[in-house]
């Protein structure tokens, strides 16, 4: 990404409102397909086709999951917030990381959206705290 274009991106990324409804039901809606036709394609597709209409929202919906995604499959991964992978490609993970990724600030990390690994940490085990306090 260029950096004129990824701070474009970025902007618009994080001054959308996001919810973890948002992000657990495209996460939900993406079990549904197939392991060979999952793709950044595929997801763009699947964002769009949900918020129809709303293109800055889609946008954010979109990188968002796409910084999580980042996030999971990095060598450091979640580890304690997620299980193994399934056999369908799907990784279960904790709501409380979908709540993270909702609200924490997109960073560009090596040409990559993400997340600051420290401050997304200290976002889930907020909403994990949260959660169990009811």
């Amino acid at each position: 990404m260029n950096a004129g274009a990824s701070d474009s991106v970025l902007e618009l990324a994080n001054s959308v409102e996001v919810t973890r409804e948002d992000l657990f039901q495209v996460a939900e809606e993406g079990e549904g397909v197939p392991e060979g036709e999952r793709s950044l394609e595929a997801g763009m597709f699947l964002v769009a086709r949900l918020y129809r209409g709303d293109f800055r929202k889609a946008t954010a919906v979109h990188f968002r999951m796409q910084a999580l995604s980042n996030l999971l499959m990095s060598k450091a991964g979640l580890p304690g917030w997620t299980l193994p992978e399934l056999p369908d490609g799907s990784t279960p993970t904790e709501e409380s990381v979908f709540a993270a990724a909702a609200v924490q600030p997109l960073i560009e990390v090596g040409g990559k959206l993400s997340f600051e690994r420290e401050a997304f940490m200290a976002k889930i085990l907020e909403f994990a705290e949260l959660e169990t306090q009811g």
